[in-house]
């Protein structure tokens, strides 16, 4: 009993500073971290120049393909490695602020490319059943995932110039971005908890039919939680967006 009593209170004074709760919530420790240094970061951003943060950036890049290079080489990727302060989530952090400062200077062609190659290394390592660890080539942490974040912030860009004058589907893109920050929280319950244990949808569909329907309903559903959400009292607390009615 005295075990069980000191257990809960280390989980509870470890959730500052790990995910207890449950593990899937884990990118929120990273949001958090990436925001409290937010402050730092900033006032660097606002003098450098665009070469400079070309320059960060290219180092990041480099540790994203530590799981390539670990292929040939030895690299050391603890505090002793001389890029180990140019790792982690800040780099995303970087690499949104420069897209959206200089983005317009990378060709959709050039980015299509970098996410074909994603495609490409990921379908040949899986075909040919490559001795490597998937989750660090082709993970959140990979040149790879890099990739196609460009890839699809040029894609977003591009149409978001097309569609900005409809204004009916400006307000649903504005909703849905609104809401983004709760759907990112909720849609890995919707998927695990309601749609991975919906029975039909594991025996009668497919394993590709399976996995599009999921993908489908699992952004709908977390859409409409999210919404419905937004219009309860101190719904910003909850998924950081509270819909005002409009008063006629």
């Amino acid at each position: 009993m005295g075990g069980g009593k000191y257990n809960l209170i280390q989980l509870i004074c470890s959730i500052p500073f790990s995910s207890t709760g449950n593990g899937v919530l884990w990118f929120m420790y990273a949001l958090s971290g990436l925001y409290l240094l937010a402050p730092v970061i900033s006032p660097w951003l606002e003098k450098a120049t665009e070469k400079e943060i070309r320059m960060y950036l290219l180092l990041w890049a480099v540790t994203l393909c530590y799981p390539i290079l670990s292929l040939w080489l030895k690299i050391d990727e603890g505090i002793g490695g001389i890029l180990y302060y140019f790792t982690g989530y800040a780099g995303y952090f970087l690499l949104g602020y420069y897209m959206r400062r200089y983005g317009q200077k990378i060709k959709l062609r050039i980015a299509l490319i970098g996410f074909i190659l994603a495609w490409v290394v990921l379908a040949v390592a899986k075909s040919r059943n490559w001795d490597v660890d998937f989750y660090d080539m082709f993970w959140y942490l990979s040149i790879f995932v890099a990739l196609m974040c460009v890839f699809w912030w040029k894609v977003i860009t591009v149409v978001a110039d097309k569609i900005h004058s409809f204004q009916p589907v400006v307000n649903i893109i504005v909703l849905i971005s609104n809401l983004s920050f709760g759907i990112y929280l909720i849609h890995i319950f919707v998927m695990r908890y309601l749609l991975w244990r919906c029975d039909y949808i594991k025996s009668v569909m497919p394993y590709p039919l399976q996995t599009f329907v999921v993908l489908v309903l699992t952004v709908l559903i977390s859409i409409a939680l999210c919404w419905f959400i937004s219009f309860l009292p101190k719904s910003d607390w909850i998924i950081g967006f509270h819909h005002k009615r409009s008063i006629k």
